[in-house]
């Protein structure tokens, strides 16, 4: 496995620079192994990021918080220069690592949080802790055990403090660890129901297959960032159901969205009206039969898919090139064209924001892209 950090770094995102060859001595920065890490705060205990190490690929650097700003990501500068400085002395990375966080004064704004020094299984961890939805503010450290399928999905989590131990499914799991899911939310309850306490939970359950080791989050919402976060391969899952073999649906998709007029996209709606009896008639929608067909061949080309929980996670939104990930254009396919099952008027938003008008532009990109030799294997997000 290659030690080369993803080119989505949300810190090179945010301070880009490029490194001349023969710089000063540094750690790599980014591994697929273990890590240790530790919280970095403000003197109000506001989170600006986390500083992590590894010793099996020599690597160590500096997460900025997401939502942190300016702040966050100048604060790694003083993190960076320090772990060049340790490298520069030859030590290991944990090394490293321990002597930052054994410094409470370390000059900068930041300093390490007591008590929060932890394990993780890989960086991908301390980076969805230090996503957008992580904690603001460090109050209530939790531990946590990741739960994972045979064919190595992550099903979920469970975390655990003082008081309770609770499992959280990930949303953008598959139908079958959804399924698997179920049953360790039996497993959690029936533990605690046996008066276990809380982390004895997770150390019991940390002896099962697909257990991973319990490691240390700086709060629930940390862990909740973690089981948020979605995975290339859960955006493979879904591009695995459409049909890419299935020339004629690809055909007859293109050439359904091709004839929808703007009348077709301005929906209209029937009924609403009082009948003599003085009952009020529930309003619908009336879809044009083009708009239908589209429907339809979404459908065919699988675009529409149980593997997709739609009802659990967010309706995908247009960015601004107009563009969406295919796997994003699988899920607004599924969640808008079900969705009218449930909410008359899924499907009419959709045409008005432009979000279903892209999902077929999306969709026909990829199957176009899918036609040539130099077809991209997952495009990034």
């Amino acid at each position: 496995m290659s030690s080369e950090r993803p080119v989505n770094s949300r810190f090179e995102e945010d301070l880009p620079f490029t490194e001349a060859p023969g710089g000063p001595p540094r750690y790599q920065d980014w591994t697929e192994k273990p890590v240790q890490y530790f919280t970095v705060v403000d003197k109000e205990r506001l989170v600006l990021g986390h500083v992590w190490a590894g010793d099996e690929d020599d690597a160590a650097t500096y997460e900025p918080r997401k939502a942190g700003g300016p702040e966050a990501v100048n604060e790694g500068a003083s993190w960076i220069r320090r772990l060049r400085n340790a490298k520069a002395r030859g030590i290991r990375p944990s090394q490293a690592l321990a002597e930052l966080y054994a410094d409470p004064e370390p000059g900068g704004r930041g300093r390490p949080l007591p008590g929060s020094l932890a394990e993780a299984p890989s960086p991908a961890v301390v980076e969805a802790l230090a996503g957008p939805y992580g904690p603001v503010r460090m109050v209530h450290p939790v531990q946590y055990v990741t739960v994972t399928a045979p064919d190595g999905e992550v099903v979920g989590y469970v975390w655990g403090d003082a008081e309770t131990a609770e499992w959280i499914l990930r949303p953008a799991g598959s139908i079958s660890a959804y399924d698997a899911g179920s049953e360790w939310y039996r497993k959690v309850t029936d533990l605690r129901e046996r008066g276990l306490a809380p982390l004895a939970v997770l150390t019991e359950l940390a002896r099962e297959p697909g257990v991973g080791p319990v490691t240390g989050a700086p709060s629930t919402a940390a862990v909740e960032e973690l089981a948020r976060t979605v995975t290339p391969a859960d955006d493979w899952r879904l591009l695995a159901q459409l049909r890419r073999d299935d020339h004629a649906a690809w055909q007859e998709l293109a050439d359904a969205f091709d004839a929808l007029t703007d009348e077709d996209r301005n929906v209209q709606w029937g009924g609403g009206e009082m009948k003599a009896n003085g009952v009020i008639q529930v309003a619908y929608p009336i879809h044009s039969k083009p708009l239908w067909r589209t429907v339809t061949a979404l459908y065919h080309v699988g675009a529409v898919t149980g593997e997709h929980r739609w009802v659990d996670n967010p309706m995908p939104e247009v960015p601004p090139g107009g563009l969406l990930h295919p796997a994003d254009a699988v899920r607004a396919a599924t969640a808008v064209v079900r969705g009218e099952r449930l909410c008359e008027g899924t499907l009419s938003h959709a045409l008005k924001i432009g979000l279903f008008d892209a999902v077929g532009e999306s969709l026909r990109a990829w199957y176009a892209a899918c036609g040539t030799e130099l077809a991209p294997d997952l495009p990034p997000r």
